[in-house]
Parts: C-alpha cells; structure tokens; sequence
C-alpha cells in the first residue's frame, strides 16, 4: 500500500512517514531515505499499457520530500493511481485487505459497500473522471461569469468609443476634404500668380527695352537740336558779317543816298530780330514756369509719396512690432506655462515635504507634550512629598492598592470584551462562508437556468416538424390560435412523482397540442407538402366518446391526483391519464390486472394490464423536454429560496457587524479605561518610590526636574515658532499651488488666444507689406518723372539766357547803327558796287537761316513728343512693377499659409494629388472656396475631437471579438463536459448494474451451498 500511493503514516503503524527510514545500528549507520519497488509482469493486457513488466518505486527522504518512478522513470502519484484504477490495485482497494477488512465490508452498511462493488465493476476511474469534470464544470460556469462581466464592461466602453470614434472619423473625413481642396485651390492660385508675374516680368523687360530706346532717341534729339543751335548761332553771325561788309560798300557807294536807308532797314531787321528773340524767350519762360509748377507738383507728390511711405513703413513696423509681440507673448507664456508646470511639480515635493516635518514635529511634540507633563506631575509630586512624606506614605499604599485592583477589573474586562468579540467574528466569517457558498449556489443554478431556458427557447429535444409548428413561418397557412402548446410545458408535478410522470409520458414527450383532430391532420399534411420535418400532434377534443374517471381503486392512487394541469388541456390529460395508477415500489403492483389498467411506480417501472411492463431511467433526463420544464421550475423556485436566504444571511451579516461595531467601540473605551489606569498606578508607584528615597535625593530630584521642564519648555517655544513657520509656509504653499494651478488653466486658455492673435497678426503684416510695396513703387515712379522735368528746365533756362544776350547784341547794333549812319552819310556812292555784291552773299545765307530755324523748331516739337513717350512708359513700367510686387507678395502669403497650417514643403505640396471630382467633373474655384469654408465651419463646430478614440475602439472591438471567442470556447467545452458527464453516468450505470447483477447472482450461489 505504501509503494501505490498511501499517505497517512498511521497506516503503518508510523507517526510520520519519515519513520518508514532506517535509523541505524550500532554497527551500520543511517541511511537518508528509504525506496520501495513492486514489479508485475504480464500486465500489458490488464493495464492496458504497452509494457509487459511494470516496476513501481516510491522514495521518501528525511527531508520530507517524496518521489515517485514508473520503471525507474519519474512520474506523478496521479499517473500511478490511473494506471491502478479499475484493477482492483490500490490503497483502499478490495484487492489488498488488511487486517478485519473482511469483517468490515460485511458488517458495513450498503453505502459503504458500494464502494467495493464500485471497484470491482471498474468504474472508479469514471467517477475520478467525473469528479474531474464536475470541478472543471464549476470552474468554466465562474470563469463564465466573470467573462460576462467583462463582456458587459468592455461592450459598455465600445459604445462610448464608437460615438467618439465615429466624430473622429468624421473630423479626420472633413479635414482630408478640406486639406486637399484647399491645396488643390491654392496650387491652381500660384499657378495663376506664377503665370501673371512672369508675363508681367516679360512685359517689364519689353518696356525697359522701349524706355532705354527711347531714352537714346531723346539724347539723340538733344544732340540734333544742340547742333541747330550752334549752326543758328554761326549763320547769326555769317549774316551779321555779310551785312556789316554790304553797309561797308554802301558807306563808299551810297554814303550819302543809302546810309540812311540802310541802316534803317538794318535797324528794323534787328528789332525785328530781337522782337523773335523776345517772343522766343517769353515762349521758354511760359515753358519753363509750366514746367516748374509740374516739378514742384511733383516734388510735392514726392514728398506725400515718402510721408505716405513713411506712414506705411511706420504701420508695417508697428504691426511688425504688434506681431513680433505676440510671438515673444506666445514663447513668453508657453515658457511662463512650462514654468508654471515645473513649479507645480516643485511645489507638491515641497509641501509633501513640509508636510512630513510638520508630521514629524508634531510626533516630537507629543512625545515632548507627554514627558512635559510627566515632569510637571513628578515634580508637583516631588515637591509635595518632601513636606509631607511619611503622612501621605500610608496613603499612597492604599491608593496603589486600589489602582492595581482598578487594573486588574479593567483587564478582566476588557479579556471578556475581547473573547466575546472573538466568538462574534467567528460567527460572522462563518455567516459570510455561508453567504458565499449561498452567492455561488444562486449563480451556479441560475447558470444553470439560463442554460435550460435558452435550451427551451431554441426548443432542444423536439423533433424538426414540432419546431416549426412551434415557431410557426410566415407561409404556415393555418390558424394558429389552434396550436396550444408543447404537452411538456402544461402539466408539472412534485419531485417524486416526476419519473413515474416521463414513464407514462415517454412515447409523447415531446408532443404539440392541438384543439382537435381534424387541425391535427390539416397541420401534418402542411407538414409534410412542405417537407418541414417529423412531428407528434395531441388533440384536446377527439372524435371518440368520452372515457368515465374510475371513481376508486384499491393500487395505489390516480396519477391525476399527483400532477396539476392546466385547464385548456384538462380533456386530453383526463383522457391520457385516466387509468393510470402511481404506487410507492415495484413490490405494490398487483400481480393481476384489469386490461385497461396501467400502473406505474415512483422509481419508472411500468406494468399494463395488457402484460407489457417497461422501465424508465431517469438518466436520460436531458433528452426530456418535460423533465427540462420540471427542472427550469425547480430550479426557479431553488433560485428564489437561495435568494431569500442570502437576503436574510446579509441582514444578519449587517445586525452582526453592527454589533461588532458597538463591542469594538466598547472594547475601545475599556482598554482606554485600562490603560489610563494603568498610566495613573505608574504615576502613583514612581511617586510612592520617590517618597522613599531620601529628602536630599528629592531635592536634587526636583532641581533636576524643574532644569529639564524649563529646557522642553524653551525647546517647546522653538518648535512652536517652526511649527508655525511650517505651517505658514506649507499654507502658503498649497495657495501658490492652487494660484499656480488656476494660473496654468489661464496661461493655456491665453497661449491659445495669443497663437491666435498671431494668426491674425500674419494677416495684418502681409497687407500692410503690400501697401508699402505700393507706396515705395509710386515714389521711385515720381523720382523717375523728376529727373527729366529737371534737364528741361536747365535747358529752358540756357534758351532764355541765349536768347536775352542777342536781344541785348542787337540793341547795341541799333545804336552803333544809327552812329554810323549819321558818319557815313557821304559814304553812300562809293560803296553802291560792294553793297550789290554782298546783297546777294546776304539773302542767301538768310534762306539759310531760315531753313535753321524751322529745322531747329521740328527737333524741339520731336523731343518734346520723345519726352512725353519716355513718361507715359515710365508711368506703365512702375504700374507693372507695382502690381508684379503685389501678384509676388500674394503667391508668397498663400504659399507660406498652406505650408504652416498643413506642415507640408512646397516640393511636398506640388505633388499632392488632385482630388477626386463627381463624374469626373471639375468644378469652378468659386464652387471649390465655398466648399472649404463650409468643411472649416463644420470643423470649428464639432469641437474638441478625441482622434485617439480610433484606435481605442478598434483595440476594443479586437478584444471584444476575442472575449466572445473565449466565451465560446467556455460554453462549448462546458457543453463537452456536460456530454461527457452524460457519457459516464451512463457507462458506469450500466457497467455498475451488470457488475451488480453477477456479484448478485455469486452471492445468491454462496448462500445455496451455504
């Protein structure tokens, strides 16, 4: 018995299993474990082993550890016990018996018996295994239960992470949109704006082109008109020349006819000269006046242009300043807030900190308080003691005495509180072993229940065609209203009277009642056109005559008074029902009955007056849909029992532990009452010692006493002082956290209005850069038109300076002119022959003249029209620059706008896909801006968005799925362990009964030759 497995040293005859271990002799010392081996051979067979010889050994050490081997091969004692079981090998086996074993299994009671017939029929291995099943089954219904928590809570959490998943989506559905719209319309916009300003750069180019030609052309008219001039001025002179050598030859020829004349004609030449002279130079100074008012127009313009400049550079750099503001506002509070956040951190350490000292010094000033006032106690003591020592000895005594007695009364009660309280909690952990066991047995049979309901509600256990008439499609035809129900679910009976109720039931288990024959035949044809399945119909109302109730009858008792029914099926029960009689056993039934008589015994057994008998196991129950309804039933009414007692274990639970509270309050206040006690007969016998000592001792004692009181004292108003400076600042502390705290939630909600503020910022610098692009583009246009209007005035003013010195030249002539004449009066003949040849040298070079002066006015006119070009183009060229700075300034702001608020490169930007348009129809910009700004309104409205709730719900739903899968793993090997507990109910009913029947018919042999 030892080598299979027996644990209990009392067995043999031990007090532990150690002792089974030599100990030694005097000659042979001792060993430190002890090994035992049993070998069989020829067991392959028996075993059902693939070993012809198997060798068991068990070894146990001094150590207390113990091993086992299967031919010499560690194994479990488990693996030993199986390999045994069903052979009749074991520890408490029929085949090793030991002393009076024999004496015992025949004066033992049939339960303990059989036990033996167990063993010798070989199912032991089977109730082992269902034992294993049972417990297992218990574990996969908790873990069942605990997986529907789970369950419960995890699907809880998908709920509320699909709403905040699906408004994610939706966000992150509608940015996408916006995004990609929003580069879509920004790409084609810098493509407009890159396409605008290099044609207006090409046009800028072709106008520099056209300025610098014509620019040369108005140097080149310069040039010309400079040249007439010159050539003016030499034929001024030529003429001049001529005409003082025709006066000359005059003088001689016609001194006294022509002198006059001559130089009266010359005279009125040059005034007529210089009345051209002045002409032209009252046309350069009206010329020149214009275009000085327009060159002060334009130094005026010019001086508004760089004041509106100035402005605009002041705005630019004041909004510079505003944005550069918001920045160092936003670094400032994004800084202030990182510090914020770091001084909260320091300041929990901190006033965790604080808060330990304060814990500290108060422990310490309890401990001071405490030995303060024992000081203050002994010392009053020490001081009284020394007047008044041997008066107060004797009273000291008794009062000591009566403490000691006070002591002893409180710890006897307080031991009494204490053991009643300890009966009282013994009494709880047993009501609460009670509740527990009764909670697991509510949740076992409701398990149960539930599995039985779900059972019934799939309809298990009826055939295919009653399925369908219970559950009737929508192309069933007939009446319903005809269909009653199953015959299992309209009658119940008691609990002893249930199989006697399946025997007589058990061909019409699983029937459907109807309301009469002639729709029980309508339903079975349906049935069987629609190839629906078997079924087994029951009418209420038959065709046949009603059957008379026996009125009496000497076997046993009319089933019908067993059951109850219900009242729609009373006529078909009556007629099932109404011969049939329920006695106690077997042993009642009659051995002769009437033909129409059946009767049925409580334990199944059925005998007809006909002569057919049958038996009916109740093993077979949960094929049953009767005994299924019985059991639902007995399980409710179990399940409300249990109910009711866990609700009265918990009221109790609840009254005890109140009374716990009480006895613990009461205990409380009496080991207080005790220790108080015990604190006063210290007090009390120190001082009874102190009065015995010597008066100089006492003395000494007191200064001493009266020294350490002053210095805790001393020291009590030092820890006072830190205390309170610990407190205030741990106070002030907690306010800064708070402050701090409270500050953290402003400086974000200001972070957020700043990066705002900034935003807006941007938008206000682009602008006011655009404007002061502007302004600078039309000042350098007014200096442009400056420069010009400046030479045409310095030319203007050498014309009149010119002009007014031959006005000037020829007013002397005149008057030298009219000197000569009043000389040469006598000079006229001689000179008559040079006066006709320079007559002619004269005319000719007038003509030329003439033809001087009118080419000289053409070059003028021309320039002044090359000048006017030359301005209209300047004006054009600085309009295009103006409005190429702009179409730059505006592809600048919208490129660094989409980069910022996408975070995206301009490479990354281009090669963004266009979006995908409906039937490939691309609509207008208009349409596609509209659309932004709706996804952007959508957006602003949907609020905060948790885009983490994504991959929260999927992770969930992931294990939603897998909890479901291990829920059905549970109730699928709960259903393997049901249909295997089913399987060795059966196989050991059966291996039982026939091992029963041979035992039976031995015995029954034995006591024939006995």
């Amino acid at each position: 018995r030892w080598v299979l497995g027996e644990q209990r040293a009392r067995a043999l005859r031990g007090a532990k299993m150690e002792d089974v271990i030599f100990n030694g002799t005097d000659s042979a010392k001792a060993l430190g474990m002890a090994e035992v081996s049993i070998t069989l051979a020829d067991c392959s067979e028996y075993l059902g082993i693939e070993y012809d010889e198997v060798c068991v050994t068990r070894r146990v050490f001094r150590s207390g550890e113990s091993g086992y081997f299967l031919n010499r091969k560690a194994c479990r004692l488990k693996d030993i016990q199986r390999m045994f079981m069903d052979t009749g090998i074991g520890t408490d086996s029929y085949s090793v018996l030991e002393q009076g074993k024999i004496d015992q299994i025949l004066s033992a009671r049939p339960e303990d018996r059989r036990s033996v017939f167990e063993e010798a029929s070989g199912i032991t291995k089977y109730k082992a295994d269902k034992r294993e099943a049972l417990l297992k089954l218990e574990h996969t219904e908790a873990n069942l239960l605990r997986l529907e928590d789970v369950i419960r809570e995890v699907k809880r959490q998908i709920i509320s992470l699909q709403r905040q998943a699906g408004k994610a989506r939706r966000y992150k559905e509608l940015s996408n949109e916006m995004r990609n719209l929003d580069i879509y319309v920004t790409n084609q916009r810098l493509a407009e704006y890159a396409l605008k300003i290099d044609a207006l750069a090409e046009e800028l180019q072709t106008l520099e082109r056209k300025v610098a030609e014509l620019h040369q052309q108005v140097e080149t008219a310069e040039t010309e008109a400079a040249n007439s001039r010159q050539a003016l001025s030499k034929l001024e002179e030529t003429i001049s020349l001529a005409m003082e050598q025709a006066s000359s030859a005059r003088s001689e020829l016609e001194r006294t006819r022509n002198l006059i004349t001559m130089n009266t004609d010359r005279i009125a030449e040059l005034s007529t000269l210089a009345q051209r002279n002045s002409q032209e130079t009252e046309d350069a100074r009206v010329r020149m006046e214009a275009h000085r008012t327009e060159l002060e127009k334009i130094i005026s313009e010019i001086g508004e242009a760089e004041a509106q400049k100035t402005e605009a550079k002041t705005e630019l750099d004041q909004v510079t300043l505003v944005q550069k503001d918001v920045e160092d506002q936003m670094n400032a509070t994004r800084t202030r807030l990182n510090d914020l956040r770091n001084e909260s951190v320091s300041l929990d350490s901190k006033a965790s900190k604080m808060q330990n000292e304060l814990n500290q010094l108060d422990a310490r000033d309890r401990e001071a308080m405490l030995k303060k006032e024992r000081l203050a106690t002994e010392k009053a003591e020490l001081e009284r003691s020394l007047g008044s020592f041997m008066e107060r000895q004797t009273e000291m005594d008794e009062r000591v005495d009566a403490l000691a007695a006070e002591v002893a009364k409180q710890a006897e009660s307080l031991n009494g509180l204490n053991s009643d309280r300890a009966g009282r909690m013994n009494l709880i952990n047993e009501k609460e072993r009670t509740l527990n066991d009764a909670q697991k047995a509510v949740a076992a049979k409701r398990a149960q229940f539930e599995m039985l309901a779900e059972g019934e509600t799939r309809k298990e256990g009826y055939p295919p065609g009653a399925q369908t008439l219970l559950d009737p499609p929508p192309e069933f035809t007939l009446d319903r209203s005809g269909i009653v129900g199953p015959l299992a679910e309209l009658m119940t009976s008691s609990p002893e009277y249930q199989t006697a109720l399946e025997a007589i039931l058990r061909p019409c288990l699983d029937a459907i009642i109807v309301k009469d024959e002639a729709y029980a035949r309508e339903a079975l044809d349906w049935l069987r056109e629609q190839q629906a399945g078997s079924a087994r119909l029951l009418s209420i109302a038959s065709s046949k005559e009603e059957v008379e109730l026996e009125a009496s009858s000497s076997i046993g008792k009319s089933l019908l008074e067993c059951i109850s029914y219900d009242e729609k099926a009373a006529p078909l029960v009556q007629r099932l029902f109404w011969n049939v009689r329920v006695v106690d056993s077997e042993l009642e039934i009659p051995g002769v009955l009437s033909v129409d008589t059946v009767v049925v015994s409580q334990n199944g057994t059925v005998v007809c007056g006909d002569g057919s008998s049958e038996l009916w196991m109740p093993g077979t129950e949960d094929k049953s849909p009767l005994a299924r309804h019985q059991l639902r039933q007995q399980l409710q009414g179990e399940i409300a029992k249990l109910e009711a007692d866990t609700q009265a274990l918990e009221e109790s639970l609840a009254a005890l532990r109140g009374e716990e509270s009480g006895l613990d309050t009461t205990i409380e206040q009496t080991r207080q009452k005790l220790e108080d006690a015990r604190r006063e007969l210290a007090l009390q016998e120190g001082e009874r010692q102190v009065i015995n000592r010597e008066t100089a001792t006492a003395r000494e004692r007191v200064e001493t006493v009266t020294f350490e009181h002053g210095n805790l004292t001393e020291k009590e108003s030092g820890v006072v002082e830190l205390r309170s400076r610990l407190a205030t600042e741990l106070q002030e502390t907690r306010d800064r956290q708070a402050t701090v705290r409270t500050e953290i939630g402003e400086q974000t909600t200001q972070l957020n209005e700043i990066e705002q503020k900034r935003s807006d910022a941007l938008s206000i610098t682009s602008e006011h850069r655009i404007v002061y692009s502007q302004k600078t583009q039309a000042l350098d246009h007014l200096n442009n038109r400056k420069q010009p209007m400046e030479a045409r005035i310095g030319e203007l003013e050498e014309l009149i300076n010119e002009r007014t010195g031959g006005i000037d030249s020829y007013n002397r002539r005149i008057d030298d002119l009219k000197t000569s004449i009043a000389e040469e009066n006598g000079k006229i003949e001689p000179l008559e022959q040079r006066l006709n040849e320079t007559a002619q040298s004269l005319e000719s070079e007038r003509a030329r003249r003439e033809e001087t002066i009118h080419s000289l006015t053409h070059a003028e006119n021309r320039l002044r029209t090359m000048r006017n070009d030359l301005e209209a183009e300047l004006n054009k060229k600085s309009k295009l620059e103006v409005e190429k700075a702009e179409f730059t300034m505006r592809h600048d702001n919208s490129l660094e706008r989409v980069t910022g608020t996408y975070h995206i490169t301009k490479e990354e930007m281009a090669e963004t896909e266009a979006p995908r348009w409906e039937n490939d129809e691309v609509p207008d910009r208009e349409v596609i801006e509209t659309r932004v700004a709706e996804l952007q309104a959508k957006l602003d409205s949907m609020g905060p968005v948790n885009l983490v709730a994504i991959e929260e719900h999927a992770e969930h739903e992931e294990r939603f799925a897998f909890l479901n899968k291990q829920q059905e793993d549970l109730l699928a090997a709960k259903q393997q362990l049901l249909d295997m507990i089913k399987t060795i109910n059966n196989t050991t009913t059966e291996m039982f009964k026939e091992t029963f029947d041979k035992v039976n018919e031995a015995f029954q042999g034995m006591f024939k030759q006995l």
